[in-house]
């Protein structure tokens, strides 16, 4: 049986003849006279493949077991009756997971050729995701030497370099890495004078089509280097989204390529500038603030101010801020809302301290406790219980009943 998956890489389909039939275990094997449908190996995933007979019945091939000496074995889902020797079949596979698979591994040939070539750097472990692959590189790297291998691997795949497949029986070929100790021939993979190593997978017959490659990120990995690559249709999908994105972030900052850095570092200083206004905002108005509700509002239990107060439409963070800040500073009890266009925001707090004095006091519990009498979500815990209330008019109802119960637990 010829593996033309070797020699004729980019056959997806093939009317062969069926050699032998072996049956096992409600599956039948069938061995043919040529062979598309790549078994796995080298990394490589196996290919997607179906077979149809006489009767045209398209039957998905769901494992193929390797035979060197008599041929490859292609298990199916039917009874025995289903395929007879000496049938002429037709094989198909999906050619889009066989070329992506390609294109993932030859450019990782690539990629292990240029590593090798610019640093002398050796590949250590390679895997082929569905998604992104990764390869991983003896040594460290910094990002002025990853931009040059990404560099020289994308004009190696426009020098248009042959790749060749062949099986070797030659002792003293010199290799990337060390061979494997075998009495067989040995099948090689060569790139031109970029790279030569074993490898029975399955690759490109040029560079050229490989059409782009990308290295996504990189990162130390034990003592090594993982690079995450992407070749072929996913490397160009990816910078296709990629501009994508760049584009409208270009748009929304009105500058263009050349600009863009410097408009960014803007927007950090004017970021870092609204901290800081922010942080000199709360210095001065939350102390002033928070002395003037503790003036107005009401003394329970020994020198605890019960403050209740309605905000319209303030920030979030400066509402949550307050609260902190008074608590923090004073024995204090604060039912705070903020009145929003579309619902309230309510937040209950305590300083820490009286809860401690009085266990009874339990800002989540109180919260659940009065729930019940008007549309309010939320809840919390013993210092802190926050939430939403759909009603405005609810919130007075809501509050005075939290007041209550605050006051007759002591």
């Amino acid at each position: 049986m010829e593996k033309l998956y070797y020699r004729k890489r980019y056959l997806d389909s093939l009317e062969t003849t069926v050699k032998e039939i072996v049956t096992s275990i409600g599956q039948v094997g069938l061995r043919l006279e040529e062979d598309i449908v790549f078994p796995g190996g080298g990394g490589q995933a196996a290919d997607i493949a179906s077979i149809a007979g006489n009767s045209n019945k398209i039957f998905d091939i769901l494992s193929v077991r390797e035979d060197e000496i008599n041929g490859n074995l292609h298990y199916v889902d039917a009874s025995s009756s289903a395929f007879n020797v000496g049938d002429r079949v037709s094989v198909n596979i999906d050619w889009k997971h066989r070329e992506d698979n390609m294109h993932q591994h030859s450019g990782q040939h690539v990629l292990s050729g240029c590593f090798y070539k610019l640093f002398g750097r050796n590949t250590t472990g390679l895997h082929i995701g569905k998604t992104v692959s990764q390869l991983d590189i003896e040594g460290l790297f910094d990002d002025e030497m990853v931009a040059k291998i990404e560099l020289y691997a994308n004009e190696i795949i426009q020098q248009s370099i042959e790749v060749e497949n062949y099986v070797s029986e030659d002792d003293n070929i010199v290799t990337r890495r060390k061979l494997p100790d075998t009495d067989n021939g040995i099948r090689i993979l060569k790139i031109g004078d970029l790279d030569i190593n074993a490898c029975c997978g399955i690759h490109v017959y040029n560079t050229r089509d490989l059409r782009l490659i990308k290295i996504v990120r990189y990162y130390k990995n034990k003592n090594g280097t993982r690079f995450e690559y992407l070749v072929g249709k996913r490397a160009v999908d990816f910078v296709l989204k990629r501009e994508s994105i760049f584009e409208k972030i270009l748009k929304l900052y009105s500058c263009n390529e050349d600009t863009i850095i410097n408009a960014l570092m803007n927007e950090g200083l004017k970021k870092d500038e609204l901290v800081l206004e922010k942080k000199y905002l709360e210095n001065k108005l939350l102390p002033t603030i928070s002395n003037e509700l503790i003036g107005s509002g009401e003394n329970i239990f020994d020198e605890v101010t019960l403050i209740t107060k309605v905000f319209s439409s303030d920030k979030k963070w400066f509402i949550e801020d307050l609260a902190k800040y008074i608590t923090e500073n004073n024995r204090a009890i604060v039912l705070i809302a903020n009145e929003k266009e579309n619902n309230t925001e309510i937040l209950l707090q305590c300083s820490k301290s009286i809860s401690d004095e009085y266990p009874m006091i339990n800002m989540g519990q109180l919260w659940k406790e009065s729930s019940h009498l008007v549309r309010v979500k939320g809840g919390g815990s013993k210092f802190l219980a926050q939430g939403i209330c759909e009603k405005t008019e609810d919130i007075l109802v809501f509050f005075a009943n939290i007041k209550s119960s605050i006051k007759n637990e002591k």
